[in-house]
């Protein structure tokens, strides 16, 4: 069921503990080298920032076997998303949300192969009829709302904080999202598009309490058509209730403005910008617009 060592006292034996560990049969870990890594700021000197890009030392498998200590699922698998929630580092990867050790961000492994403890590692699969890709995470106060490609999903665990005996994960809707398009915040609701062969459609989506179905609202519809299929890109500012659709093949931006009263939307309008070239990136910051184009062969 588990493997202990002896550790002696001294380098020659002598009196010691057995104390538990892993297979020996089995590897301690995944590569570091083809795993996540990490963008780190060091500094900045005139407004030039300095950064270390570098390999994350991900724990080694400290106990157990490939049975009773298993490879996170994600290890193999395309990773989607990578999230921060509850002092624990998160993935997605297909149909799989992967976490980590709570307050140990780099550790996806339990601690021990006998018992199993709140703060281990959560891997959980989204159950579902047909196959769904998991492609962003919202934070909520009742859990994290999961967007898959075409299933959206909560995960929650009630009245304690997410663990693996507790969390849970129960189907929201059943909307079709863009792959490689990431919802985006837009303060209490998240904008997300999706498309169709001719033109693509804009959707603000809001959850509602634990047990109630969320509020889903085609804000493009006034518009229909009117928005091109070859979005690439969404932006939003919460603050300007403001949404921002580019293509890295066009020269378009298409915004979405609104103005809320405190009880509902008074009025909602579309425009369009046309920029000097295609719009390879597009952010805002501090209500600012930063626009990365492509103009000839220069950016």
């Amino acid at each position: 069921d588990y493997w202990r060592k002896f550790d002696s006292e001294y380098v020659e034996g002598g009196p010691g503990s057995w104390i538990e560990c892993r297979d020996p049969a089995v590897s301690p870990g995944f590569l570091s080298s083809t795993a996540p890594h990490d963008l780190e700021f060091v500094s900045e000197t005139d407004g030039v920032a300095t950064f270390n890009f570098k390999e994350i030392d991900f724990i080694e498998r400290e106990a157990g076997d490939e049975i009773t200590n298993p490879m996170p699922s994600f290890v193999g698998k395309t990773i989607s998303y990578t999230f921060f929630y509850s002092n624990r580092f998160g993935f997605l990867s297909e149909d799989y949300v992967c976490m980590s050790m709570a307050n140990d961000l780099f550790n996806f492994f339990k601690r021990s192969a006998q018992i199993l403890v709140d703060s281990d590692p959560i891997d959980a699969n989204v159950s579902s009829i047909a196959p769904v890709r998991l492609i962003s995470v919202r934070p909520e106060p009742q859990g994290l709302v999961l967007f898959g490609n075409s299933e959206q999903f909560r995960m929650y665990s009630v009245d304690t904080a997410l663990t693996p005996r507790t969390t849970q994960i129960r189907t929201l809707s059943t909307y079709e999202i863009a792959n490689y398009i990431t919802p985006e915040s837009v303060g209490t609701s998240s904008a997300f598009v999706s498309k169709v062969p001719s033109y693509t459609r804009c959707f603000l989506y809001e959850t509602k309490g634990l047990d109630e179905a969320p509020s889903v609202v085609d804000i493009g519809k006034t518009v229909a058509q009117w928005i091109p299929e070859n979005v690439t890109n969404i932006t939003t500012s919460p603050q300007n209730s403001l949404i921002m659709l580019s293509s890295s093949r066009s020269k378009e931006i298409h915004l979405y403005r609104y103005y809320n009263g405190g009880e509902k939307d008074l009025f909602q309008a579309w425009s369009k910008w046309r920029m000097p070239g295609l719009v390879i990136g597009l952010q805002i910051i501090n209500d600012q617009v930063f626009a990365i184009t492509k103009q000839g062969d220069q950016y």
